[in-house]
């Protein structure tokens, strides 16, 4: 969840939206929505065991408004060593918050900052609490000579660094054989 959180700045400072709003709902009615949209007979697929991608597919539960591509290993990027390379961590602000928000009206006067803004919720009663979202010491900022400089450049020292690709764990043999024993009645793909 911190690494979905910092895709907010990152959005803005890339300058794909101008405005971006992450509401996370009530733990537990995310998933009861997206059930509810993805799959017209929820009662037949809660009955059913699924463990894998494929099972899933093979199900035809879903509408045919939804398509599958296939995964690839190239798919999988490392987004967490990405991000943690450019923005600050939120760590202690994520339970308390329910509301992130970050505009391209939020840089400091200054020039030095993008502030992404933090509520608990939509009351008045409850203060927004200012996040700097990107971090003074990130990968680039050596180039420059002031903090504004760097700043201003940040979307474009970004685009240099390309994503890397994660790679499976390699499960060990051993492992392999004590997940059959355990789970092969279960699974059908061991």
């Amino acid at each position: 969840m911190k690494n979905v959180l910092k895709l907010v700045p990152y959005l803005i400072d890339m300058g794909y939206f101008k405005k971006v709003n992450f509401i996370f709902l009530v733990l537990g009615h995310t998933k009861i929505l997206l059930i509810a949209t993805l799959i017209p007979s929820k009662k037949e697929y809660i009955l059913r065991n699924i463990f894998i991608t494929q099972e899933l597919i093979d199900t035809k539960f879903f509408s045919e408004n939804v398509t599958f591509h296939p995964e690839i290993e190239s798919d999988f990027l490392d987004l967490n060593g990405y991000l943690n390379k450019f923005y600050s961590s939120m760590t202690g602000k994520i339970r308390k918050n329910l509301i992130f928000s970050c505009s391209t009206k939020n840089f400091t006067h200054e020039g030095t900052q993008l502030v992404a803004k933090l509520r608990q919720s939509d009351l008045e009663c409850d203060e927004e609490i200012d996040h700097y979202a990107i971090m003074r010491a990130f990968e680039g900022r050596h180039a420059f000579k002031s903090l504004k400089d760097a700043v201003s450049h940040h979307p474009n020292v970004i685009r240099k660094i390309s994503l890397a690709v994660l790679h499976p764990l390699v499960i060990k043999p051993y492992k392999k054989a004590e997940m059959n024993k355990k789970y092969k009645e279960f699974v059908h793909y061991f």
